[in-house]
């Protein structure tokens, strides 16, 4: 009999008072007639890409007695994914740890990090056999070829994997086991784009994009030169490298952008004197150089928010409250 912390845990309950979005329960049915063991849905940020997964979990553990096992990219998520989980029934431990050895037998699974996938992806192993393993955020198993390696270690005999990601993705150098590629981008089972929830105002708002051109200059993987302007039409990789090259700390782009964004906000404080504005990076290391690029540049010290520092959130919902 394979391990399952579900033969003492209670069982889990319906989620009370939560009711499903549209695209949503449209993903639940895909993912109910899908026949893969691995279904990679990606939706918008803030649309309920949490609250559909473990709905899918739900339904899950009421026609089979498993685990269910997250995973995400930082401890903070852990507790957040935990507290989630609660509303449904779930006890989701986000604090085991190999050490720990068996699940406590109230729990229905764990919450655990892409790290710790990496350095216990055997110990995992054993209690994921036969789980419903949710891999959120996805794209960040492509960080270290070790990462990937572990997930498919430790999930490789999971009764299936839902994969979660606010965005397609693709990987250039160490494609994420679980996840179908066509010319190095990922494809989705399931798609929920910022576009498609423009139709729900109660998932995004409408925002107002303002173009900026400007001509890029760089060399590709391939030693090939390219110089063009976002009004060229290229393909797929082109494009991200085009875009790489403009979102660079050490182009004239970035800096001409915020600096003209920064100028637009001080606008609108005239008449909105609580008006904020965000800067979203591709990470850490892109993040800290815009804020030194605020600082330096606009005299702004801007509120820092990293995936690694457990304070993120509630400076993130701090700033969406004022």
């Amino acid at each position: 009999m394979h391990p399952s912390a579900s033969r003492h845990a209670s069982a889990p309950r319906a989620a009370a008072g939560i009711e499903l979005r549209d695209w949503q329960r449209v993903a639940l049915a895909r993912l109910r007639a899908s026949t893969h063991d691995s279904f990679l849905a990606v939706a918008t940020p803030g649309a309920g890409k949490t609250t559909f997964a473990l709905s899918a979990a739900l339904e899950h553990l009421e026609s089979a007695r498993a685990r269910v096992i997250v995973v995400v990219p930082t401890q903070h998520l852990k507790h957040q994914w935990a507290d989630a989980a609660e509303a449904f029934g779930l006890h989701l431990d986000p604090e085991w740890a190999q050490r720990s050895g068996a699940l406590s037998s109230d729990a229905h699974g764990a919450v655990l990090t892409y790290q710790q996938i990496a350095t216990s992806a055997v110990a995992v192993r054993a209690m994921a056999e036969r789980a419903f393993v949710i891999l959120d955020e996805v794209h960040h198993a492509a960080d270290t070829r070790a990462w990937g390696d572990a997930l498919r270690v430790a999930f490789l005999g999971a009764a299936r994997r839902l994969s979660l990601s606010g965005t397609p993705f693709r990987s250039d150098t160490n494609p994420i086991p679980f996840v179908r590629y066509e010319q190095d981008l990922a494809v989705a089972d399931f798609e929920y784009s910022y576009g498609d929830a423009l139709g729900d105002p109660s998932v995004v708002r409408p925002v107002y994009f303002p173009r900026v051109g400007g001509q890029m200059e760089w060399e590709a993987p391939d030693g090939s030169y390219h110089a063009q302007t976002f009004d060229d039409v290229l393909d797929r990789a082109r494009s991200a490298q085009r875009l790489r090259t403009a979102l660079s700390l050490e182009s004239d782009w970035l800096p001409a952008v915020v600096e003209r964004a920064h100028h637009q906000l001080m606008a609108l404080r005239q008449k909105d004197p609580t008006a904020g504005g965000m800067v979203i990076a591709t990470d850490q290391e892109h993040a800290r150089g815009i804020a030194e690029l605020l600082e330096r540049r606009m005299r702004v010290r801007p509120v820092f928010a990293t995936s690694d520092d457990p304070e993120a959130s509630s400076r993130i919902a701090r700033f969406r409250e004022t």
